[in-house]
C-alpha cells in the first residue's frame, strides 16, 4: 500500500506516490536543524521538546476540527504546528497545513483536506517516534 506525498514547489503542492516502506524508513529530516544549529545541542533539544509536547495534541485537534468543518480553528491549529513540522523536514505535513490555510480563504480547497490529513497521520506518528529517539540521544 502506498500514500500520496506532497512535494513543495514555489506556489503549490504536487502529489507524488510514496510506498509505505519509503515513508517508514525515515520521516524526519534533521539536516536543517543540524546544519544551522548543530553546535547548539541545547537549542536543538528545546526544539525537539517543543515538537514532542505540541505537535501530537495539536495534530489530533486539527483532525477533529477538519472533520467538523471548523476551518478557522483548524487554520489556527495548523499554523501552530507549521514551524515545528518544517524545522524537522516534514514537508508533506507542512503542505497539508498550507492546504488547511487555503481552505479558510477559498472553499474550493476544502474537499481534499480530510484526505490529505489522513495521509499525513502515519507520517506524524512515525515522526513522533523518531523525534523521541533523537531527543534521547541529545
Amino acid at each position: 500500500m502506498g500514500y500520496y506525498c506532497f512535494t513543495v514547489l514555489p506556489t503549490f503542492a504536487v502529489p507524488r506516490y510514496c510506498t509505505k516502506a519509503s515513508l517508514m524508513n525515515r520521516i524526519i529530516n534533521l539536516d536543517y536543524l543540524e546544519n544551522n544549529f548543530g553546535r547548539d545541542r541545547r537549542f536543538i533539544a528545546e526544539i525537539a521538546d517543543i515538537f514532542l509536547e505540541e505537535v501530537p495534541a495539536r495534530f489530533a485537534k486539527l483532525g477533529e476540527l477538519i472533520q467538523v468543518g471548523d476551518w478557522e480553528a483548524a487554520r489556527f491549529e495548523g499554523h501552530c504546528i507549521k514551524a515545528s513540522v518544517k524545522m524537522v523536514g516534514l514537508d508533506n505535513v507542512y503542505c497539508m497545513v498550507i492546504a488547511v490555510e487555503q481552505a479558510v480563504a477559498d472553499e474550493s480547497y476544502r474537499s481534499g483536506v480530510p484526505e490529505k490529513y489522513e495521509q499525513c497521520r502515519p507520517m506524524i506518528e512515525q515522526a513522533i517516534v523518531e523525534m523521541a529517539a533523537y531527543r534521547k540521544r541529545l
